[in-house]
C-alpha cells in the first residue's frame, strides 16, 4: 500500500490512523455542498440533480453540510494533523510523520473529476469503502495490483448497480487484496468525530481473501 483513495469519506479518519504505512491519503467528498452526491433539495418538495455550475450555485441548500470543514480541521487537530495548505480545489493536512491527507471537497464521484483529481488518482493502488458505493471507473485510473480497504459497519452484499465497485469487486476478486477495519462490537456506536489515536486499540485489521468475507464481521444485519 502506498497511497490511498477514499470517495465518500466524510469525517472518517479511522483508516488514517490504522495504516501508517500508507503515506497519502486522497479524500473526496461532495459535502458540505451536498450529504448526497449530485443531489441538492431545493425545498421539501424538489429535489434536484444538477451540473457543477448549479451545484455551486446552491451551497446552502437543505442537503447540505455547513459545519462539516470545521468539523474535519477540529478531527485532523485532535488527532495531530496540521493544516498546511488551502486552495480553491482541495485542503492539505500533514502530521510530524509525513502522513498528508489532501481532500477534496464539494466533488461528486465521478461526475465533477478533474485533471488534477484524476492525476491524484493514479498514483493510488489503495481504495478504501465505506458506507458509499463509488462507480467502478475507479479501478481505471489506479496503480495494480490494487488493495481495498473495508470497515464493518458498511453492508457490501446489498443490491447495487452494474457500474458498483462492490458489484465488480465481488465478481473479481483475482489479484486484488482485501483488508478489513473491524471495530470491536462494544464500540460499534461511538461518535466517529470522537476518533484520537487512542482509539486504536478498539479496532483491528483482518485480511480477507475476498469481499463477501467483509459480511462475516459486518454489524448490518441486512448483509444476510
Amino acid at each position: 500500500m502506498e497511497q490511498a483513495i477514499y470517495i465518500g469519506a466524510g469525517l472518517d479518519v479511522t483508516p488514517i490512523l490504522m495504516f501508517t504505512n500508507i503515506h497519502t491519503f486522497i479524500y473526496i467528498d461532495s459535502r458540505p455542498i451536498s450529504k448526497f452526491g449530485t443531489k441538492i433539495k431545493i425545498n421539501e418538495d424538489k429535489i434536484e440533480n444538477v451540473d457543477y455550475t448549479d451545484f455551486k450555485r446552491n451551497s446552502n441548500n437543505l442537503y447540505s453540510d455547513p459545519k462539516f470543514i470545521s468539523s474535519f480541521d477540529q478531527l485532523m487537530e485532535q488527532n495531530n494533523f496540521d493544516l498546511v495548505k488551502e486552495t480553491k480545489s482541495y485542503i492539505l493536512y500533514e502530521n510530524k510523520n509525513n502522513q498528508k491527507v489532501k481532500y477534496y471537497m464539494n466533488v461528486a464521484f465521478p461526475e465533477f473529476l478533474t485533471l488534477e483529481i484524476n492525476t491524484d488518482i493514479t498514483k493510488c493502488n489503495t481504495i478504501i469503502t465505506g458506507g458509499f458505493d463509488p462507480d467502478k471507473v475507479i479501478l481505471q485510473y489506479m496503480k495494480k495490483p490494487i488493495y481495498v480497504i473495508g470497515n464493518s459497519q458498511t453492508s457490501y452484499l446489498r443490491d447495487t448497480p452494474q457500474n458498483s465497485l462492490f458489484k465488480y469487486l465481488r465478481e473479481n476478486p483475482n489479484d486484488i487484496k482485501f483488508y478489513l477495519l473491524k471495530k470491536k462490537p462494544e464500540f460499534n456506536e461511538e461518535v466517529i468525530e470522537n476518533i484520537t489515536p487512542s482509539c486504536i486499540e478498539n479496532y483491528q485489521i483482518i485480511q480477507c481473501q475476498k469481499l463477501e468475507n467483509f459480511s462475516e464481521y459486518s454489524y448490518l444485519k441486512s448483509d444476510v
